[in-house]
Parts: C-alpha cells; structure tokens; sequence
C-alpha cells in the first residue's frame, strides 16, 4: 500500500519537474513519466501476489474490484520513465551548470 502511494508521488514529481524544466522532448518525457512498466498485483483478500512482467499502465497505480462480494485487488507498477527522466535531467542541469561556469571562467 505504502509502495503505490510512494509511486505515484514520484510519477508526479517527475511530471512536475519535466513541465517546469528547459529539458529537449519535454511532452516525449512527460507521457514518459506517467507510465509504469511491469505489474506487481496484490489480492486483498487471499494476500495472494501476481507479477505481470510485460505491462503498461498510466500513473503507475490501480484498485479494482471484479464485483459486490470480491476482494480488492491492488496494482502498483514500476515507475522507470519517472527515475530515468530524473536522472536525465539531472544529467541535463549538470551540463547547463558546466557549461555556465566555462562561459564564466572565459570572461575572467
């Protein structure tokens, strides 16, 4: 429960910082950002656990129920368009601020 909640807070930090950022692709690496590859299912009743390893899934996070009397079924996703945008944009700022103390270094 912890882990979907911890995945969808980095799918949206990762979107919010990709809208806010000078990063090239920046709608290519949102819709990045917000999906989750692989699938690891959770029955809340039985407590039995499910990975589906070729997955899509937006947000990363999902609750279904199959009906009245079924248990809930959590899904959580691995956020990897989310850590690699991070890390390229890391990536991105670290050149920009090299760059930048070059430029600077050269007017002295």
């Amino acid at each position: 429960m912890v882990a979907m909640f911890l995945v969808l807070a980095l799918m949206l930090t990762a979107a919010t910082i990709c809208l806010r950022s000078s990063i090239p692709n920046k709608w290519a690496w949102l819709l990045f950002t917000l999906i989750g590859t692989s699938r690891l299912e959770l029955d809340w009743g039985s407590g039995a656990m499910k990975i589906a390893y070729v997955n899509i899934q937006l947000l990363g996070i999902a609750v279904r129920k199959r009906g009245d009397l079924a248990p809930f079924i959590l899904a959580v996703s691995a956020p990897i368009g989310a850590v690699l945008f991070l890390f390229a944009h890391w990536q991105h700022r670290k050149a920009q601020s090299a760059a930048k103390a070059a430029s600077v270094r050269g007017q002295e």
